[in-house]
């Protein structure tokens, strides 16, 4: 047994520069890239889209209910249960206009503003009551992006009206930013229907014949849009574990080529094919396992740093934030494991097949 151990040790000898030294370091390399690499490109990937769909929920609502597709009784039943925290809404494409400038937008008014709470840079010490409007606007329209108390014009089927802005958002989504605003109205305006969040949409779901509309309904295009970036995200990570494995196999069968004389010492200090088999397996696998542990450990100290300290800025205009998002799940880090298992458990069959073939 201890023979048997000690030659497996000398397998992994890197003391000399040698074509087996090159051989164990280029498949454990290969290894560690693809198990750094893959965790963290998928981590802020996913990352990036659920950073998008966060706003878009916290801000916009997760669901809407329009009006005119309830019956009366559900509209009685939504406005009169105090567990829903349904926030009253009607949307109009309108046009603003101040300093001799305008811009198209879209012009809501709601019941409650609570939502905004996150996303408000500059607010309003006088009144809750008024406009709210984002920081791309607000720069386009007063070179400034504090226009708290100035009055803007909007304008809607020929009638205009004079609103005094008070409050700032900023999202980092354009859409929001520049093309909405947003009135507090907390009278009994005519409403076009229900803003529902999470919560509230999963209990609501659960009744027959009150249909909701969810973001992925309203922004169908735009969540396409961010899909339609993970397909040469996704070729691009199959070709780096493609490369792993060509050249695992390549390093393997060289490696078993280079030590034709080192099986017939095995053979002649009576190592039965067995053990020589579990040999070149073992050494195969804890190779692979080094790099597994070395690269995946790697890749969570980068992410788990980044997301506390965020070293990376990025522009706002682009990516949506100014930082780098990060949202790791636990099944990233098992798609290499998973893969290269299989390759491993091959590995065994072909060494078992050239032996009892020979």
């Amino acid at each position: 047994m201890y023979k048997y151990f000690f030659i497996l040790f000398r397998f992994f000898s890197f003391k000399r520069p040698t074509l087996k030294t090159v051989l164990n370091i280029s498949i454990i390399l290969s290894v560690l890239i693809c198990s750094l690499v893959i965790p963290i490109v998928l981590s802020i990937s996913n990352g990036f889209k659920s950073n998008i769909e966060n706003k878009i929920i916290e801000f916009d609502g997760y669901a809407r209910i329009f009006k005119n597709d309830l019956t009366i009784s559900q509209k009685e039943f939504l406005i009169d249960d105090t567990n829903f925290s349904l926030s009253k809404f009607t949307e109009i494409q309108s046009l603003v206009r101040a300093n001799n400038i305008s811009e198209g937008i879209t012009y809501q008014t709601v019941d409650k503003i609570n939502f905004l709470d996150n996303f408000l840079i500059h607010k309003s010490t006088n009144s809750l009551k008024g406009i709210y409007i984002g920081v791309h606007l607000s720069e386009k329209l007063f070179s400034d992006i504090n226009s708290i108390d100035e009055k803007i014009f909007i304008i809607h089927n020929s009638n205009i009206y004079q609103k005094k802005i008070s409050g700032i958002f900023r999202t980092n989504i354009p859409l929001y930013d520049k093309h909405t605003i947003i009135e507090l109205d907390a009278n009994d305006f005519k409403y076009e229907g229900f803003i529902v969040n999470r919560n509230d949409y999963l209990s609501i779901n659960e009744l027959d014949g009150i249909q909701m509309y969810t973001y992925k309904d309203r922004y169908y295009d735009f969540i396409k849009w961010l899909d339609s970036y993970n397909l040469p995200i996704y070729l691009l990570l199959l070709f780096i574990i493609i490369i792993s494995i060509v050249n695992n196999t390549f390093c393997f069968k060289l490696d078993f080529l280079n030590r034709y004389n080192d099986i017939n010492i095995f053979n002649t200090i009576g190592l039965s094919q067995s053990s020589i088999i579990n040999l070149f397996w073992l050494k195969y696998l804890v190779l692979n396992l080094f790099g597994i542990i070395f690269g995946s450990s790697l890749s969570l100290f980068v992410l788990l740093i980044e997301k506390k300290f965020s070293f990376i800025k990025l522009p706002e205009e682009v990516y949506f934030t100014s930082i780098l998002p990060i949202s790791s799940e636990f099944s990233y880090f098992l798609i290499v494991p998973t893969i290269l298992i299989v390759d491993i458990l091959y590995k065994r069959i072909k060494i078992r097949k050239y032996f009892y073939e020979n």
